[in-house]
């Protein structure tokens, strides 16, 4: 668990220049469009892991399948973290004037 602020960003960073190699647009086009929500999703993905874990993990972990639990998880947090993007930009437009 220590080492993970170590390995997340070499995992990312190999990740990134491995499709780069092997030109895999879609999993460019995923990860960028993941990149543009990442804040609000790495805010969002507490929910699974706080004080109300045992209300919200039964929705990711119901499968038992470690893939599934990650696609869950993504989409769960990518869902919220656009509707709360779409949510907030325009109180963004309304205190810049």
């Amino acid at each position: 668990a220590e080492l993970d602020i170590l390995c997340a960003p070499v995992v990312v960073y190999g990740i990134v220049n491995l499709s780069r190699i092997i030109s895999v647009k879609w999993l460019t086009k995923v990860l960028m469009e993941l990149g543009k929500y990442s804040m609000y999703m790495w805010l969002i993905h507490s929910i699974f892991f706080g004080c109300n874990k045992e209300l919200f993990q039964p929705l990711i972990y119901f499968a038992h399948f470690p893939l599934v639990t990650l696609i869950l998880g993504l989409a769960i947090c990518y869902g919220l973290g656009k509707l709360i993007d779409t949510l907030i930009k325009p109180v963004i437009k309304l205190t810049q004037r």
